[in-house]
């Protein structure tokens, strides 16, 4: 090739997905059911990134050893003929330095039977084999060659025999290769992709990897109460590494999700577990890197329920006078380990919240609504303009919209007072609550307060109730 196809060829490298490649090599599955995505654990990365020339030879030619390239590559597949490897693969190597690995296509069709008729024995079955035409089509490369080992070259390959080719490959810089080297038989073509997969371990290539553990273990807590765990992570590849983490779970986070570490040096990262229900939790975090590489890890953590309670379920006040109060005092117990925060609610649960909210919700959108009907009258008593009402309203509706999403529904009645309305709670300590009564109004009242405390999954219902008289 003149000194132009080599600059050209220099100039535009080809970048492969290692973690792909790999996956491939290995039959590993995916750990992202949602999507059929190339992922696998560090530990694995590290590896196959740290497999020789002469190692991943080895392995790619062990004895029985299956390989499926269909998701890497097409029309790598023969009925009649079959190659070991079905990829080859170079990694580890050095520039200026030569590269061989060896190259075999079996004659591998299959028996068939031939009715022929015979006088003397109707329909005999005749077995019989076929040789197979293979020539070979490689294209003019400066770092690959291919040459076909043996005295005596011949295009017709009898069954079950094989023509052994030899692949060689001279890197001329630390960089990704591909070449694809395509065999021609009588009713179809076929190719062996070959690759020259850079290492990013030994300090031979130019891409990062992050030493970090395939497992996480979050210390337990309880629920409603965040618990972390913090690593070092080291970048031992020989480029900074860009990348970004996600989780599959939302209970799971880390901090940082995202950033760039040079070569060589460390980071902590904290992985974060908050959940808002008690049981065993699992979740996938992939780290992406910015060449497109994705690697799996697993979080774990537990959450369990504490024993906080309240003294009683109900509180029941003496009669009152109109115009009166009176007070009563009971007593939240932690028993757990943790501190606790604490604060009394309308509602029993956080679904009962979001439904309120989505009934506001409505009830703001038709008012809305009615207001931008109304704008004609407006413009009919010269009160204000169509575009600048539109305008007004929008803008109110939009404020209200966000006050509501921050609305929290604390406890709120007009005869019935609990103080403090929000705490802590020290590990095992109590909190004396006191609740008041203001007599309003003549009759009996009843109301419902829910104590949200960290720690526990549900809230706490306490019954208030007074009778007043005139």
């Amino acid at each position: 090739m003149d000194e132009k196809k080599r600059s050209l060829t220099t100039c535009y490298p080809i970048i492969h997905n290692s973690v792909e490649i790999f996956v491939v090599l290995t039959g590993i599955k995916s750990c992202d059911q949602r999507e059929q995505k190339y992922d696998m654990t560090p530990s694995e990365y590290i590896k196959q990134m740290l497999m020789s020339t002469q190692e991943r030879i080895d392995y790619l030619l062990k004895p029985g050893r299956s390989i499926n390239v269909r998701p890497l590559y097409d029309n790598c597949e023969s009925e009649c003929f079959k190659a070991t490897p079905r990829i080859v693969l170079f990694q580890q190597f050095v520039p200026g330095n030569v590269y061989n690995m060896m190259l075999t296509i079996r004659n591998v069709t299959k028996l068939y039977n031939i009715h022929e008729f015979n006088p003397e024995f109707p329909f005999l079955n005749v077995t019989s084999q076929m040789s197979r035409h293979l020539k070979i089509s490689r294209y003019p490369d400066p770092f690959f060659s291919v040459e076909y080992q043996g005295s005596n070259y011949s295009t017709i390959v009898a069954p079950g025999l094989v023509h052994v080719y030899n692949v060689r490959f001279n890197p001329a810089e630390k960089r990704d290769y591909e070449y694809r080297i395509e065999f021609v038989n009588d009713t179809e073509i076929f190719a062996v992709p070959v690759i020259g997969q850079i290492n990013i371990v030994l300090a031979i290539g130019p891409r990062p990897i992050l030493d970090i553990p395939d497992q996480i273990e979050i210390p337990a807590t309880a629920v409603k109460i965040p618990s972390s765990k913090t690593i070092l992570v080291r970048n031992v590849g020989d480029m900074p590494a860009i990348f970004n983490f996600c989780s599959d779970n939302p209970c799971f986070s880390v901090e940082p999700s995202k950033g760039i570490l040079e070569e060589e040096e460390t980071m902590q990262l904290t992985a974060n577990f908050l959940s808002e229900k008690s049981g065993e939790f699992k979740a996938n975090l992939f780290l992406n890197y910015e060449l497109g590489e994705k690697l799996c890890l697993t979080l774990r953590s537990l959450a369990i329920n504490c024993t906080i309670r309240i003294d009683r379920g109900s509180v029941r006040m003496e009669n009152t006078y109109l115009g009166l109060s009176r007070s009563k005092l009971l007593t939240i117990h932690n028993r757990s380990d943790y501190v606790v925060r604490f604060q009394w609610m309308c509602f029993r649960d956080k679904k009962a919240d979001i439904q309120r909210k989505e009934e506001y919700k409505t009830l703001f959108q038709l008012v809305h609504n009615m207001e931008m009907v109304r704008r004609v009258s407006l413009v009919h008593y010269n009160i204000c303009l169509p575009d600048i009402h539109e305008l007004v309203c929008q803008r109110i509706y939009t404020d209200e919209i966000a006050s509501l999403m921050n609305e929290n529904f604390h406890y709120n009645h007009m005869s019935f007072l609990l103080m403090p309305e929000k705490g802590e709670i020290w590990p095992q300590s109590s909190a004396d609550i006191t609740v008041f009564f203001r007599a309003m109004e003549v009759g009996e009242i009843s109301s419902v307060a829910y104590l949200e405390v960290t720690g526990r999954e549900d809230r706490i219902p306490l019954r208030l109730q007074k009778k007043k008289l005139a």
